[in-house]
């Protein structure tokens, strides 16, 4: 049966270290997400991270959003699509 909830890419920008990066999946894990991927990635020289999340449902995508900006590591969120 095909799957009718598209995917949503969000993009962060966040602290820099090894807690951010356990913050946020620790977080995802917990809430029990549908998460396709998850890609973390360094901005030289600014201390920030970029995590990108691709998210299978179209219910928990702003929730995911919202949980995310209530971590104090992250800066920013988008969305990609």
């Amino acid at each position: 049966m095909e799957n009718s909830e598209k995917k949503h890419s969000l993009s962060l920008f966040a602290k820099r270290d090894s807690r951010s990066l356990m913050k946020i999946c620790g977080l995802l894990a917990r809430r029990g997400y549908d998460i396709e991927s998850l890609n973390f990635s360094h901005i030289r020289e600014t201390g920030l991270a970029k995590p990108i999340i691709v998210i299978n449902s179209d219910r928990e995508a702003e929730l995911v959003k919202s949980q995310l900006y209530k971590l104090i590591d992250t800066v920013h969120a988008v969305w990609l699509n």
